[in-house]
């Protein structure tokens, strides 16, 4: 009964996070129209500040025809106003058109929306081959296929929890199960997951560099660069042995409760600092499944009719991706939207209903590349290996080591 009402709480809080950071956003699922003062002004009546109003009649994407809305002044005066389309974002001080996410996904281009989905697929074998590469750093002798698969499985539940971080606790369930290594198995997961974020910020940077002039990328890339910086300083405290001498690392480390556990993990970790190639590959990979995960998101904002510059995005969208990993609402739900309207909010160019369909539409992809996962799921036989021999996997681990 508890871990019912448990489940139904984090749901419910994960549905009110996402409920207001979507309002938050300014999203609208039906057609309106946005009047400025001095439209207002002209008709007789005052508003305070451009306000939005829903149309009740005609269609935006009839060019040659009219659209009704339902105006609403500050004295609550109502009228209903009858706009040419065409006219519609013609100056300053005329309506700007803000279609609804409805419309916006119903009137997409589905050629740019299926090369988008194309696009995407390549993450999955990618993020499997770099998850192996790890694995067999560390001397865990596992195909290629096999890490395939529980990677998909992983992938699966991370569309089932959540947050980005449920697929990582069940692959590690899974990849550990009959094996002598678990701490070297379970670390791999986190250099994996480590290696992904570094490859992340290096690529939203990189990206940035070349549209400095733009205000949204300056700030972003000036937060990636200070994230990158963070890591780096962390990393030389963690694995530079002299650093890690002086700070007290290890000292910390053998009082903490379950010492026993922390101090296999700590040398699971440490044992990576040897395979400096092999993350380098790793961030490598990282970079390139974030660069084609970027692509594919620009893709499909374009087919939704955002007009913003390609540059922009590449630099933005992976923020975005890494506030879906905040595991509070479902793929960060509610978080992501926010943000990127603070950043690339830019109507009639790009609207909180672009964002919003951005988004949506390749959580979707996502999604729908997920349920692969749960074919393997079904099929069973999930786990990476038959248990092992724990000398010989002792005799690997210090040859490897």
């Amino acid at each position: 009964m508890k871990k019912w009402l448990n489940g139904i709480v984090r749901i419910l809080f994960a549905a009110g996070i996402a409920a207001f950071g979507l309002s938050f956003s300014g999203i609208s699922f039906t057609d309106q129209v946005v009047v400025s003062q001095e439209a207002a002004k002209s008709w007789g009546f005052k508003l305070s500040a451009p306000r939005a109003f829903p149309v009740v009649a005609g269609d935006l994407n009839d060019m040659e025809g009219t659209v009704e809305i339902a105006f609403v002044g500050d004295d609550d005066t109502r009228s209903i106003r009858r706009l040419y389309v065409r006219q519609l974002g013609v100056g300053e001080k005329d309506c700007q058109p803000k279609p609804g996410l409805v419309h916006l996904l119903r009137r997409s281009n589905v050629r740019q929306l299926l090369f988008g989905l194309v696009l995407i697929l390549p993450l999955y074998p990618m993020g499997a081959i770099r998850w192996w590469l790890l694995l067999r750093a560390r001397g865990i002798e596992v195909s290629v296929w096999r890490a395939f698969r529980l990677a998909m499985v992983g992938n699966f539940f991370n569309f089932c929890l959540p947050g980005t971080t449920g697929g990582d606790l069940v692959k590690a369930y899974y990849a550990a199960r009959r094996s002598d290594r678990r701490a070297d198995t379970l670390m791999s997961i986190i250099v994996d997951r480590v290696t992904g974020l570094l490859g992340m910020i290096i690529f939203a940077g990189v990206a940035g560099l070349f549209m400095l002039s733009d205000p949204v990328v300056r700030r972003v890339t000036a937060v990636v660069a200070f994230g990158l910086l963070g890591l780096l300083i962390g990393g030389a405290v963690y694995f530079v042995p002299a650093l890690r001498r002086r700070l007290g690392v290890e000292w910390v480390l053998m009082r903490l409760p379950g010492r026993r556990l922390f101090a296999r993990i700590d040398a699971a970790a440490i044992a990576y600092r040897d395979h400096g190639t092999i993350l380098a590959v790793a961030v490598g990979m990282s970079v390139l499944i974030h660069m084609t995960l970027s692509i594919g998101t620009a893709v499909v904002a374009f087919a939704l009719g955002m007009q913003i510059e390609f540059a922009v995005l590449l630099n933005v969208v992976p923020i975005l991706f890494m506030a879906s990993a905040i595991p509070l609402a479902y793929q960060g739900m509610g978080l992501r939207e926010p943000l990127a309207t603070g950043m690339i909010l830019n109507p009639p160019l790009a609207t909180a209903n672009h964002i919003v369909g951005m988004l949506l539409m390749v959580t979707v992809f996502q999604v729908f590349y997920a349920l692969f996962g749960a074919l393997f799921l079904l099929k069973g036989d999930i786990h990476m290996h038959p248990g092992t021999d724990p000398v010989a996997s002792d005799e690997r681990a210090t040859e490897t080591g």
